[in-house]
């Protein structure tokens, strides 16, 4: 994780453990590795993906800890590739989540993705 984005964190107040910080670096392989075939994010997007992908997504992560209870459910409706979605699941274990996209693709990329970051989502869906 670029240092930056760990210092932005911290004023945060958002400490990711080694853990959540391992699950995040899996994401942003998976994406780097994938989005050539699957147009998951910007090609312009790739060099800026810390900045503009995971902490944008984690930035909800603070209020989250502070509002919702452990064990409730956060839905993460139009979810695309799983942001925020997976990036907030990493960072907060104790919540589950639920990701939907209309997205087929999308959806089993963030399944895939989910199941290789060993996270625990409840569903992963996309629209009928």
């Amino acid at each position: 994780m670029e240092k930056e984005i760990k210092e932005r964190l911290e004023l945060w107040g958002l400490e990711l453990s080694a853990e959540a910080s391992a699950k995040l670096e899996i994401l942003a392989h998976e994406i780097k590795e994938k989005n050539a075939m699957l147009n998951l994010i910007s090609k312009n997007d790739e060099p800026c993906f810390w900045s503009r992908h995971l902490a944008d997504s984690l930035a909800a992560a603070p209020l989250l800890q502070k509002l919702v209870l452990p064990g409730a459910l956060v839905a993460d409706a139009g979810s695309g590739p799983g942001f925020p979605g997976l990036p907030l699941a990493a960072s907060l274990p104790s919540l589950s989540f639920e990701l939907w996209d209309s997205n087929r693709k999308r959806v089993e990329f963030a399944l895939w993705t989910a199941g290789a970051m060993r996270l625990k989502t409840r569903r992963l869906s996309a629209a009928e």
